[in-house]
């Protein structure tokens, strides 16, 4: 997704069927595919997890989900 989540906030990424959000949907549904295929996903985010979460979650348009997930990284801050 475009954007960054602490700063944009959820309203702020750009994840859609338009461009440029069409674009990082695209790239989901790909990944998606590998996940479909035996891949394994993990996610690495300096963001604050409460706001990953949040977007895994409720996002509309968000394909990912927490689910598809093996591990995840979130720190809050580079450290």
């Amino acid at each position: 997704m475009g954007g960054i989540i602490g700063e944009d906030g959820m309203a702020g990424i750009q994840l859609g069927t338009t461009y440029p959000g069409s674009a990082f949907r695209d790239f989901q549904k790909a990944i998606l595919n590998l996940y479909h295929r035996g891949v394994l996903l993990a996610l690495c985010s300096k963001n604050n997890e409460q706001d990953v979460l949040e977007v895994l979650a409720t996002h509309p348009e968000m394909l990912l989900r927490q689910e598809h997930f093996v591990s995840m990284k979130l720190t809050g801050a580079i450290k």
